[in-house]
């Protein structure tokens, strides 16, 4: 009987400590807490809410990410009261359900929502009231949205970017879909499967300047964009069945228009009035009209007309960011255009079937199989005296490198002793960039990315191998990495997009410049992509800023090209290389009087 007894006190007090236990864990336990951030991925958010939310976390949360399970999140009023400071709010790959249209009241600092793979049917405008002067900027991706209403978005008065893209259905937009967005000023439907727009469904959107509606269905033209009066960048690209220009009517009326896509559409003809639109748009920078299936016949003489006259890609002029080049039409690495029914390039088209037939030259003064003995013996000289003078060349700068190299050598050592570990600096910057890249790819950022940009030209790079602080939480040396860094590289490629901790530096960099009041005035997100990535690696966050951020295409065979625009762009970022920039321009250009000097003199000697 005593035994039973005991037996039975012990079942008791175990009982007890696993329900202190159980009791004892915290909504941070379920969830990662960085405040003022939190990210819960593949958890069950309504479970980890059940659980206390410590006072300090609930009261400085601005930002809430919430992705990838499998159940469905109900959103009532009581769901995101919890943290009334929440100025940007995410939900990804996660059945969401509005239950109340009361969600969002209370969350007055709320500006910015990214929805994806929610499964959402239609617009949830009742719930967006409650946001109506808060809410800068709203994303709905991967959705399942059959029709815009009339007036869905009225209500959101200081909305300054709409994006609605990669929806799984036919999308129908209702006349004034947009009406009411006075501030709005970028608005991207792109893949959407529209396939109609009236005529009324951009009016009201006076400060609308750019317009993204690739991959669609339309085709034609729409008319409704002859509305837009402050648009400055158009996309029209990858509509298969556009095939009706409408003679570039919407110019007239967009004249402040710089960039225009309208790549590999179903375009065979721009008649003449099309080119007096192009021609009379002054303002227009861009203008690309590559992968459309042009039929070279007389009444295309107009626009290869207009094409040929067009200049070079520039190689000096640059937009207001440095990157990318601002370049005529067709940009580097597009075109030459060429004609669909037998493949011949717009300019022999334009030079064999548009331009009077010249004139045979007169013929020279020496037959066709002679070459006068003086002609040859001059060629054989030059040939000659150009072989020596660049083997000379060639033995003189190899020794003059290799005593820059030792010299560059010794420098760097000193510098690299000096390094220390990344810490907290108040957000003061340390380093000039932070590298993330794959433990694969340490090679390329250790043997090439170091000595071009360290070695070569003074910058100073924070590596994870390098320079994080050993036994410190490795996304914390990351955020503090990014903190003190002026600018943020990463090097993307699908070893990159594969691996978990990669894509989290991604998204935590991104957050970062979402950011309105951080404070890092001029801090640079700048993407490497090394590859061509396969659509499925391609995440929501990655597009995102593929579609917003300009990023550098790594080609092997122009890597000197690579390097030089990552140099420049680096430069912009440091306040004291600006500044000595004049100056070092002008000792370079005396030194190099100097050097030529010395070697003219060497050639004499020699």
């Amino acid at each position: 009987m005593n035994i039973s007894v005991q037996v039975r006190l012990w079942v008791w007090v175990c009982s007890l400590m696993f329900v202190g236990r159980c009791t004892s864990l915290t909504f941070c336990d379920y969830c990662y807490c960085d405040t003022p951030d939190i990210w819960c991925s593949g958890v069950n958010f309504h479970e980890a809410l059940n659980h206390t939310v410590p006072s300090r976390v609930a009261s400085h949360t601005e930002f809430l990410n919430v992705n990838t399970f499998d159940g469905k999140m109900i959103l009532a009023n009581d769901t995101l009261s919890v943290f009334p400071a929440v100025q940007r709010l995410s939900i990804s790959t996660y059945q969401v359900s509005f239950v109340d249209q009361f969600v969002f009241e209370g969350l007055y600092e709320l500006s910015y929502i990214y929805l994806e793979m929610n499964n959402l049917h239609e617009i949830p405008s009742e719930v967006l009231f409650h946001l109506r002067t808060s809410l800068k900027e709203l994303h709905l991706v991967n959705q399942r949205l059959r029709n815009i209403p009339s007036n869905a978005f009225a209500e959101l008065v200081n909305l300054q970017e709409l994006t609605i893209t990669y929806n799984l259905n036919y999308l129908d937009i209702s006349p004034d879909a947009f009406n009411g967005l006075a501030k709005l000023t970028g608005l991207c439907l792109s893949s959407c499967n529209i396939r109609h727009l009236p005529n009324t469904t951009f009016s009201g959107l006076h400060t609308l300047q750019e317009l993204d509606l690739s991959y669609n269905r339309v085709v034609e033209v729409p008319t409704a964009i002859q509305t837009l009066k402050s648009l400055m960048k158009l996309d029209l690209s990858h509509n298969t069945l556009l095939v009706n220009p409408m003679d570039l009517m919407f110019l007239r009326s967009t004249t402040k228009l710089q960039k225009l896509q309208m790549r590999y559409c179903a375009i065979s003809k721009i008649s003449p009035d099309a080119v007096d639109n192009l021609k009379a748009s002054r303002d227009l920078m861009v203008a690309n009209f590559d992968g459309n299936p042009f039929k070279c016949t007389e009444d295309l003489c107009s626009f290869a007309s207009w094409y040929v006259s067009l200049p070079g890609p520039s190689t000096t002029t640059r937009s207001p960011n440095f990157i990318p080049f601002i370049t005529l039409s067709p940009p580097p690495g597009k075109g030459p255009y060429q004609c669909d029914n037998y493949g011949k390039p717009l300019k022999d088209f334009f030079s064999e079937s548009c331009l009077p037939i010249k004139p045979d030259p007169s013929p020279s003064i020496f037959p066709p199989s002679e070459t006068p003995w003086h002609v040859v013996i001059i060629a054989v000289t030059v040939i000659l005296v150009a072989f020596v003078v660049t083997i000379v060349s060639f033995v003189v700068w190899k020794f003059r490198l290799i005593n820059f190299y030792h010299h560059r050598l010794g420098i760097s050592f000193q510098r690299h002793v000096d390094y220390g570990a990344v810490g907290d600096n108040n957000h003061e910057y340390v380093y000039d960039a932070y590298v993330s890249h794959h433990d694969d790819d340490k090679s390329f950022v250790q043997d090439e990315m170091l000595p071009r940009l360290e070695d070569e030209n003074g910058f100073d790079l924070c590596l994870s191998f390098r320079n994080f602080r050993l036994g410190s939480n490795i996304l914390r040396n990351v955020s503090s990495a990014q903190d003190v860094s002026r600018a943020i590289i990463f090097i993307i490629n699908e070893r990159f997009m594969q691996n978990g901790q990669c894509k989290l530096e991604l998204e935590m960099a991104s957050t970062r410049m979402l950011e309105d009041e951080t404070g890092h005035e001029g801090q640079r997100l700048i993407i490497i992509l090394m590859e061509v990535l396969a659509p499925e690696l391609v995440n929501s966050t990655l597009r995102v800023l593929l579609n917003h951020v300009a990023y550098l295409e790594w080609d092997p065979v122009a890597e000197e090209r690579c390097w030089g625009q990552l140099i420049a762009t680096l430069d912009t970022l440091v306040p004291e290389r600006n500044t000595n920039n004049e100056e070092g321009a002008d000792e370079e250009r005396d030194d190099g009087d100097q050097a030529d000097d010395n070697e003219h003199d060497e050639d004499q000697t020699v």
